[in-house]
């Protein structure tokens, strides 16, 4: 008998408990991105990188980033800022996620990406790598009376 909650299980299992055993980061999908009105870029080819916060990656531990916050394993990511700005929403389709350019690297130009993981030995694993990534584009402001009613001269009336 076919259970249907056992794929279901399993995905989400593997986002909660992945194999290094450590607790993912809450990491909201590209089509969750499209359905708030991301836009999605052209793609981007670039080489990437890992590092975590240890002397030997970044010379310090406290894992803050440029943009002053706190670094999270498998969303942080190192870029250069003359091509990506701080604060884009990246998504990398062979790792399956989207992360956020939330620091930059002495030796990271140009078209090169640094991800933040949550220890040196993944960080090592992951090597480098070509990666195909897409920028995703915040929606369009929208008008202040989006979420409330509109003016009354924007009000149509059904007959």
């Amino acid at each position: 008998m076919y259970r249907w909650w056992l794929p279901l299980l399993i995905t989400v299992s593997a986002i909660l408990f992945p194999a290094s055993g450590t607790m993912a980061a809450p990491n909201p999908s590209m089509t969750e991105h499209v359905m708030l009105g991301y836009r999605i870029s052209a793609p981007l080819d670039i080489s990437a990188t890992a590092y975590d916060a240890c002397v030997l990656c970044c010379g310090k531990t406290d894992g803050i980033t440029k943009t002053g916050v706190q670094a999270t394993p498998w969303y942080t990511v190192a870029v250069d800022p003359d091509v990506i700005p701080l604060g884009s929403k990246i998504y990398v389709p062979s790792l399956g996620r989207v992360f956020e350019a939330q620091d930059i690297g002495g030796k990271i130009k140009g078209r090169r990406m640094d991800f933040f993981l949550p220890d040196h030995q993944l960080a090592l694993d992951f090597g480098r790598q070509s990666l195909r990534v897409y920028l995703l584009s915040p929606p369009a402001v929208q008008p202040a009376w989006k979420n409330s009613s509109p003016p009354e001269d924007r009000l149509v009336w059904a007959r």
